[in-house]
């Protein structure tokens, strides 16, 4: 964001960043996000963050008198059950994913015409809570769901990782229960898109349509009872693969691609883009190159890292290492677009498995030797020590 500011972008951002370390009021911590390259802030928390600390958002919820309820309704809800369906208290116009987008939209509205601007909106949902608000939380029928995916048979593999023994936190919900945070889910994706749709609107009230970049992403996905499991933290599709929609005027062309790429990717695109030069080493790439040709990709797999525990995937297959460089699954998604069946040790996978295997080593030890000295903790011995264990099996 630094470079973007400094190649003569205004920048701004709304909604939820992760930066804050002010205690309670994070309103007091806006100079990390500006240190970063924000100019103007408005920094916002998820549901439970917003039980006991101040936010511009908060603050609005205090003087319109509907932060108490707001606390009453999460207390019950982290009390009794945390995965209940029902509206939020909150007015639809002082909801978060609706708070947070207008702000944007009155940002927006205010900048100066032909100045070149950036900026980030932060929503806070889809997320747990399940507190879609009215019209939204009945705009789906539970009863029009689509079935989660069942879970695997607990026995498909012999080495063991962390989701062995995390909880599932969905088992022992019904099945008009799961099909309630799904109709609930999917309001909660309505509504934001159609406050995206009240920001592209803005862009286009200004006539800058033709020359404005637009990414859609999200951190993470939702397992919402697929696999047994709700949240995320999971190497399953439905926590891992999140949208990521690019249009660059000019390059994009509504195509689909099915390359491998990162979340981190998207930082050096935009930065490209912007004519921001990068001087610092990136692990990420830019996809620019795959916006003109949807079958280029930035590299050839992708990896995800949790608990120390790995997952490599190239455009058809996942494989998930454990931290002690054993492998543990083996997904086929043009066999199993589910991933219900482990095809670990079955000959004509074999040959892929040490492949990937292969790209796991080198990503890990390239990291490595990039890493300085004055970094190396504990996180990186055991990157290291995976690192061995994947040389001495293979």
């Amino acid at each position: 964001m630094r470079a973007v500011r400094d190649a003569g972008y205004r920048t701004s951002s709304f909604g939820k960043l992760h930066l804050t370390n002010a205690g309670r009021d994070v309103r007091l911590s806006e100079q990390n996000a500006q240190r970063i390259g924000f100019d103007t802030v408005n920094e916002t928390l998820g549901p439970r963050g917003c039980m006991n600390r101040i936010t511009h958002m908060t603050q609005a919820w205090a003087d319109a008198g509907v932060l108490e309820d707001f606390r009453i309704d999460i207390a019950d809800r982290l009390a009794n059950d945390p995965l209940m369906v029902r509206p939020s208290p909150l007015p639809l116009e002082l909801y978060y994913d609706v708070y947070v987008p207008s702000q944007a939209v009155d940002h927006l509205r205010s900048l100066p015409p032909n100045e070149p601007w950036f900026c980030n909106v932060g929503f806070g949902g889809p997320h747990e809570p399940w507190d879609a608000p009215e019209p939204y939380a009945s705009m789906f029928s539970p009863a029009d769901a689509p079935d989660p995916i069942r879970p695997a048979n607990p026995d498909n593999h012999t080495a063991s990782y962390f989701l062995d023994h995390a909880p599932s936190m969905g088992g022992g919900r019904t099945p008009e229960q799961i099909a309630e945070m799904r109709a609930n889910y999917a309001g909660a994706v309505r509504l934001i898109d159609d406050q995206i749709g009240r920001l592209l609107e803005v862009v286009r009230e200004r006539g800058e349509w033709d020359r404005t970049v637009v990414v859609i992403t999200s951190d993470h996905g939702e397992m919402n009872g697929d696999h047994g499991r709700v949240y995320k933290g999971t190497f399953f599709s439905a926590a891992l693969d999140i949208p990521l929609i690019l249009r660059i005027p000019g390059r994009t062309r509504g195509a689909r691609s099915s390359v491998p790429v990162e979340l981190h990717d998207v930082g050096p695109t935009l930065a490209e883009v912007a004519d921001a030069p990068l001087e610092h080493e990136q692990f990420a790439r830019s996809l620019t190159a795959t916006c003109d040709d949807p079958t280029v990709g930035p590299r050839s797999v992708a990896i995800a890292e949790f608990r120390r525990d790995y997952l490599v995937a190239d455009q058809r297959h996942r494989l998930i290492v454990n931290r002690e460089g054993d492998s543990v699954l083996f997904f086929d998604r043009e066999l199993d677009p589910t991933e219900r069946y482990n095809h670990l040790g079955q000959a004509d996978h074999r040959q892929i498995e040490a492949e990937l295997r292969d790209q796991l080593f080198r990503a890990i030890t390239h990291a490595q030797k990039s890493v300085r000295a004055g970094f190396r903790g504990a996180g990186y011995r055991q990157q290291r020590d995976t690192a061995q264990r994947i040389l001495d099996q293979s």
